[in-house]
């Protein structure tokens, strides 16, 4: 019987997890029929064999509508060839197929977290804790309801993070295959190709001139090199030109520095959602003009301009690309969701502070989290979280910005609130030995 608990438990466990995402997941089935960034659509021309492209009607030169195939990079593309691959070619049920896919990517996330907390070298008990902070996370479970890279990003995040923990006491294949992990990630979100150079460059600083350390570091990179060489050749021979994750920053970084977003920031109070609709009606004008039928000369232009106008917008105004800068990483890292709705029903606002209160008291957990660990953050394994978190605020500091986009750093700031309550729980132990009513056998 003493054999069997431990199998008991982890069914039990498995079963409860399973419970919480598919109850999370009929509840917001909704999401699972929208396709807002074209992922489903983009997974179903792979699966026609019509390429990664987007397809949309515009205007030629001479005034005539065409089917043009223009944002080919604008999307990474594992998540699309990820859906692609796994869901029946021509199902009916393409969004149940979906929903399940990230029922089991968030089911996997939370067993990689208790193992990567293992790794880190927390007991078991702060390990479940934060397996059990990531099980009932609301940015999670509202995402495992998109069809979005969010899910498949954590999951391959944490993945990557399990990788570089067991690297750091393995040799150049383990290396290698947590490069070909951080690829990956690259080509789900690019926002983690940035995490990938700064773990090369942590190694290259940290162990220089150690040859079991140089060894490490290039097969890190070659990993990441292979993995995404075949969608940089790809797209170098559409485009002429390398491009290694997606056409998609230009606009990313203009949305977040444009004169209509400034102007918001200016006459409005804090918090206030802002109005979308000179932006995009000005963004959609430069998108959908053409020349001739060169829609690949198209979609690299439209890069260009919108990095150039978005340069020329944070250098007209430095001061106010400071305070946008300040609101964007307050997003990222906000405890209460915005109120987009101005008479939003008394449900949705209990919602939204519930959510803010699971949040507000995860972060103070990771802040004593951060303070116990100290310069543990600075040395393996607990630095790869590190990197991860500054990259993420990195890139978020001038790119457009939610709370969604957070949730690659979950599993991390998990982790993190885990050691901060296991801390809390030995100082409160503490007082109660230190008080004069302690009972002896408690603390003995």
């Amino acid at each position: 019987m003493t054999n069997k608990a431990p199998l008991i438990a982890i069914w039990i466990v498995l079963s409860v997890v399973l419970i919480v995402r598919c109850w999370a997941m009929a509840a917001l089935h909704d999401g699972l029929h929208q396709d807002p960034d074209q992922y489903r659509k983009l997974a179903q021309r792979l699966q026609a064999d019509r390429g990664f492209l987007f397809e949309s009607k515009a205007l030629s030169a001479d005034g005539c509508e065409v089917l043009s195939g223009e944002y080919i990079a604008f999307r990474p593309p594992l998540y699309p060839w990820l859906l692609s691959h796994v869901v029946p070619a021509h199902s009916p049920n393409f969004a149940i197929w979906i929903g399940a896919i990230q029922v089991v990517l968030g089911l996997a996330t939370i067993g990689i977290t208790f193992a990567v907390g293992r790794r880190f070298g927390l007991q078991r008990k702060t390990a479940s804790l934060a397996a059990l902070a990531v099980l009932f996370d609301p940015l999670l479970i509202r995402q495992s309801a998109e069809v979005m890279t969010e899910t498949l990003a954590t999951f391959l995040a944490l993945s990557a993070l399990w990788g570089l923990a067991a690297a750091d006491r393995a040799g150049v294949k383990a290396a290698f295959l947590t490069g070909i992990l951080l690829g990956g990630c690259a080509l789900c979100r690019p926002t983690l190709l940035l995490w990938a150079i700064l773990i090369t460059l942590f190694l290259a600083i940290n162990d220089l001139f150690k040859r079991y350390a140089i060894d490490r570091m290039s097969g890190l990179v070659v990993g990441i090199v292979l993995a995404m060489l075949p969608w940089g050749v790809r797209n170098w021979m559409h485009f002429k030109q390398p491009v290694w994750t997606t056409t998609h920053g230009g606009y990313t970084l203009y949305r977040a520095n444009n004169p209509w977003y400034y102007e918001h920031l200016r006459a409005s109070t804090w918090g206030t959602v802002w109005a979308t609709d000179a932006f995009d009606s000005h963004w959609y004008s430069i998108s959908n003009r053409t020349r001739g039928y060169d829609f690949t000369w198209l979609e690299l232009e439209n890069d260009r301009i919108a990095y150039s106008a978005a340069s020329s917008a944070i250098v007209e105004d430095p001061g106010i690309f400071a305070y946008a800068s300040l609101v964007r990483l307050t997003r990222l890292y906000g405890m209460l969701p915005w109120q987009i709705d101005p008479n939003e029903a008394w449900r949705t606002r209990w919602l939204r502070y519930s959510i803010g209160v699971f949040y507000l008291v995860e972060f103070a957990l990771a802040i004593a989290g951060v303070v116990t660990l100290g310069r543990q953050l600075l040395r393996p394994p607990w630095v790869w979280g590190a990197l991860l978190v500054l990259s993420f605020t990195l890139v978020h500091t001038f790119y457009w910005t939610d709370m969604r986009m957070r949730a690659p750093l979950v599993p991390v700031i998990a982790l993190v609130a885990a050691v901060g309550a296991g801390r809390l729980r030995t100082g409160i132990a503490k007082l109660r030995c230190d008080s004069p009513h302690r009972h002896q056998t408690v603390c003995a």
